[in-house]
Order: structure tokens, then sequence, then C-alpha cells
């Protein structure tokens, strides 16, 4: 009877467990469709009652597998990927481009090009501006009349004497140049000077200015020069050579007679209209000249005794000739005419008798 008893009770308690575990797969299939957490009922009633041992290992196995699935995978797969891949794009891209543009551009070239190209054309036209010349003629020799031997032969108020130079005549009349006590043999005159503040530029050569120096060797005029005065070289009988400047527009009576030593090849600017009478009259040793396109007239004796000059080209613009513009000009062969070369004295002065006045130019 009682061993009857006792199997009837164990019985009833594997019925019971059999249920609880039945109740417990339920909810937990149940739960997880839900929220994924499974919650287990404690049943403190079917568990109590007995007194036997091996009741305790079936209260473990039930609380463990129902901590360790519900706790790991909910906290995991939450925190990592929605921590991680908002930090990082959003703070790298931001900061590293709107900091390294923004500074390097703005400082280097904002130093260099705004300096250099305000200080350059603002200073160039300040520092060298064109200054404002007053034109004046080279003058020097005054002849008329002739000033006593040994004497000082510049007046003090030349633009020569302005430049230092001096001059004394001897006996014969014959003019000796000076500067800083040494004999000048070589002329150059400059374009500009300065004196007592202001600024000259020579535009002319004076009449007679450096007439009878007879010990000048060469003179050199500045491109500055539009016109060269009567007499202005006259009898410099030492005189070998001197440019014309291409800007002389005029040459005036006697200019270069009788310097007799010129011996380079004459070439008359383009500017030039008209040779006057006796320009370069008794010049022996010239070997050559080159008259303009553009002239108008030879004036009497122009080319008077040359006594070395060989051929002239007279252009097609000459509408006159003074008398006598090649007399004298010993090796004269020929002359050239409006496309025709002249080689008989006659012949030529018939040609151009209408521009002549019917009066012989060769």
């Amino acid at each position: 009877m009682c061993h009857r008893g006792i199997k009837r009770a164990n019985r009833m308690r594997v019925c019971a467990l059999i249920l609880a575990l039945s109740l417990f797969l339920f909810l937990a299939i149940a739960g997880c469709g839900h929220s994924g957490r499974v919650t287990l009922p404690v049943m403190p009633p079917t568990v109590e009652p007995s007194d036997d041992p091996s009741d305790e290992p079936t209260a473990e196995p039930t609380a463990e597998p129902t901590a360790e699935p519900t706790v790991e995978p909910t906290t995991e797969p939450t925190s990592e990927p929605t921590v991680e891949p908002t930090a990082e794009p959003t703070v790298e891209p931001t900061t590293e481009p709107t900091t390294e543009p923004t500074s390097e551009p703005t400082t280097e070239p904002s130093d260099d090009p705004t300096e250099d190209p305000s200080e350059d054309p603002s200073e160039e036209p300040s520092v060298e501006p064109e200054p404002v010349y007053e034109e004046i003629e080279l003058t020097g020799l005054a002849l008329n009349p002739p000033p006593p031997p040994d004497s000082i032969y510049f007046d003090e108020d030349s633009e020569l004497a302005h430049l230092g130079y001096t001059a004394t005549i001897t006996d014969d009349h014959k003019c000796h140049l000076f500067r800083d006590e040494e004999e000048v043999t070589e002329l150059v005159i400059p374009a500009t000077f300065e004196r007592d503040g202001v600024a000259y530029k020579f535009v002319g050569v004076a009449s007679c200015a450096l007439c009878s120096c007879n010990w000048l060797t060469s003179v050199t005029l500045p491109d500055t020069i539009t016109s060269i005065g009567e007499e202005a070289f006259s009898k410099c009988k030492s005189l070998t050579e001197i440019n014309i400047p291409e800007n002389v527009t005029s040459i005036g009576k006697k200019a270069f007679k009788e310097c007799e030593a010129l011996d380079s090849a004459l070439v008359i600017p383009s500017g030039v209209s008209s040779i006057e009478e006796e320009a370069f009259s008794k010049c022996k040793k010239l070997p050559s000249v080159k008259l303009p396109d553009n002239l108008e007239s030879i004036g009497k004796k122009a080319f008077e005794g040359c006594e070395t000059l060989t051929s002239v080209a007279i252009p097609d613009s000459v509408t006159s000739l003074g008398e006598g513009a090649f007399a004298g000009c010993r090796s004269l062969a020929s002359i050239t005419w409006k496309g025709t070369e002249y080689t008989e004295k006659r012949a030529f002065n018939e040609a151009v008798k209408d521009i002549s006045g019917g009066k012989p130019v060769w």
C-alpha cells in the first residue's frame, strides 16, 4: 500500500514536469515572434513539495539556457553598427577639406601678386618722368670783326663756353680749341646738358659756331640736331669727317665751305629739301655725295671746286639748279639726270637749262 502510493506520487511529478516543459516551449515559441525575449514562468508549487534531492538539477538547466540567448544577441548587433559608421564619415570629410584649401591659397598668393604689380607700374612713371628741355642752338665763335691775336675766342655766354671750352686765335686768324687747358681735336657735342637746375637740349648749330677751328679733325653731332647754320663749320681746314644727323632738315649757306680735308663720303639726310649756295664749296677731297630723293633745289656754287668728286646723281624731284653748282669739279666724269647720264658739260647744261635759267651748272 505504501509502495503503491509512492509510485502514484512519482507519476504525478512526471506529469507535472511534462506539463511545465510543454508550457515553457509554447511560451518560448510564441515570445520569439514578437520581441525575441523569452519570459519564463516560475512554478514554485511543483518544485517545492518534493523533498527528493533529484528535483534540484531540474531547476538549474531551465535557468541557464534562458539567460544566455536573450542577452548576448540583442546587445552586440544593436550597439556596433549604429556607433561606428555614423562617427567616422561625418567627422573626417568635414574637417580636412575645409582647413587646408582655405588657409594655404589665401596666405601665400596674397603676398607676392599684390605687392609686385602694384609697385612696378606705379613707380616707373613717377621715378623716370620725361624731363622738359629748353631747346637751344650750339653757339661759340664770333669772327665779325675778327678778334685780336692771342685773345680768348669764345663768348662767355656761348654754349661751348658753358660746356667748358675755350679758344684762342693766332696771328693768321687760326683757331685753337681747348678744354681743361688741353687742345681739343675731336669734338663730341652732347644732346642735353643741365645748367643752374635747367635742362637744355641742342637742336641746332648756330652760325659760325665752330668756323675757322683749323685744328679740329672730327665733329660728332647728336641726333637732336635739326639745323646747321651758315658758316657753322666753314674753314675747318683739318676736318676729315663729320656726321650730319638724320633729323637735319636745313643746311645753311657756306656751312662746310673750305673744309679742304673732308675725305669721307657725304650723305645728305632725307629731310633736307634745299642745299644752299656754297654749302660744300671747295671741299677738295670730298669723294662722293648722295642726294635725297625729295631734294628740290641745289644752290649756286653748292659743290663748286669739289675736285675729287667723280659722279653725281641728281634726283628727279629737283626743280631748281643754281649757277655753277658743280663748277670746278675737275674729276667729275658724269651727272645723271632723269634717267640720263651726261658726260659732257654742254649737253648737261643744255638739258637742265629750264631749271637753271639757262646758266651753266657744270
